[in-house]
């Protein structure tokens, strides 16, 4: 859980750092990486009045999954060859496509019976 205020930060991602901080002043939580002495601000959420910080968490972490953010930062923090890209993607559409016959497979014998 945050403390009341203080700055949380993470290793090092995609050449970057990720911050996440409560301004109790401003009543926001920010996450935030760090390039080279620039801030790119990701995420805000305003601490409304009478309101947990507990509760402005859950916000900002949902507000986290709808944006995909975290998804994109670890998607980013490592190299992939274009050869493993094309491969990891070769296999993702292989299991679609199983996904999609099996599907069908399912429908298929549903409407015999």
């Amino acid at each position: 859980a945050l403390q009341k205020c203080g700055m949380y930060r993470t290793p090092k991602v995609a050449r970057g750092v990720l911050s996440l901080i409560f301004l109790r002043k401003l009543n926001k939580i920010k996450l935030f990486m760090t390039f080279s002495n620039v801030e790119v601000i990701l995420v805000t959420v305003i601490v409304r009045s009478n309101e947990s910080l507990d509760s402005a968490l859950k916000r900002f972490k949902r507000k986290i999954q709808e944006e995909e953010v975290l998804k994109e930062i670890k998607k980013h923090s490592f190299y992939m060859k274009p050869g493993e890209k094309r491969r990891a993607k070769e296999a993702l559409a292989r299991k679609r496509l199983r996904r999609r016959l099996r599907r069908l497979r399912q429908l298929q014998k549903r409407r015999r019976k």
